[in-house]
């Protein structure tokens, strides 16, 4: 079993959303010692928004700036982990009644066509 288990709270030890995740991958996890943790703390380590650079490389334009394909490479990382996990637990606190900048920034990553979703004749 794969378990991706997100936190997005800027309140580290404070934050209530994070002891629930924390509590949650640790059960999992003693229920199956074998499990692999893919642990991504978007506050730590934050997702910038998405660029028009990287968003026309999601349409196949090849990016030019060795930022921008960093960037790329770091957004095919969060995709696969997230297509590669049996279990995904997401700390979302809310935050001015929203979703906080960085979980929003990486479910934006989320979002390709090909691999996480497909266009038909009836939409996506």
């Amino acid at each position: 079993m794969t378990l991706l288990h997100i936190d997005s709270s800027i309140l580290n030890e404070q934050s209530v959303s994070r002891q629930l995740t924390a509590a949650i991958a640790k059960q999992l996890s003693a229920a199956k010692p074998d499990a692999r943790i893919i642990h991504t703390d978007l506050a730590a380590d934050p997702i910038n928004h998405l660029s028009s650079a990287e968003f026309l490389a999601l349409q196949g334009v090849e990016p030019q700036d060795e930022h921008v394909k960093q960037a790329v490479a770091r957004n095919a990382k969060l995709v696969d982990d997230f297509l590669a996990a049996d279990v995904i637990i997401v700390g979302a606190p809310m935050y001015n009644f929203t979703l906080p900048t960085q979980l929003r920034a990486w479910l934006d990553r989320l979002a390709v066509p090909g691999r996480t979703f497909r266009y038909t004749e009836n939409g996506a």
